[in-house]
């Protein structure tokens, strides 16, 4: 199991709403969903961030934790989906009981 911070952040958006948006950050990779359920992977080097790649998931899904290099995620549907933490490409998706 890989060491992740997990923290959640709010940021207004240009129209005074507030935005809610979680992450995971390992090593120095910071993954980020939206509450419209839009998932990110960032790149941090030095004092530049890169978009690794994007993806997108039922909205208000959140993250659960990156592992040997799979980023688990959890839908308001109770579906868990596993996608490939190094390029987002859907792994499986497993409806929870």
């Amino acid at each position: 199991l890989e060491q992740a911070s997990n923290g959640h952040i709010s940021t207004p958006s240009s129209h005074a709403q507030l935005h809610s948006v979680q992450m995971l950050v390992v090593h120095q990779v910071i993954y980020v969903i939206d509450q419209d359920g839009v998932v990110r992977a960032l790149w941090t080097r030095h004092k530049y961030m890169y978009l690794l790649w994007q993806y997108s998931v039922a909205p208000s899904s959140h993250l659960l934790r990156v592992d040997h290099n799979v980023l688990y995620l959890a839908s308001p549907d109770r579906n868990i989906v596993a996608l490939r933490a190094s390029d987002g490409a859907v792994l499986w998706t497993k409806r929870r009981t």
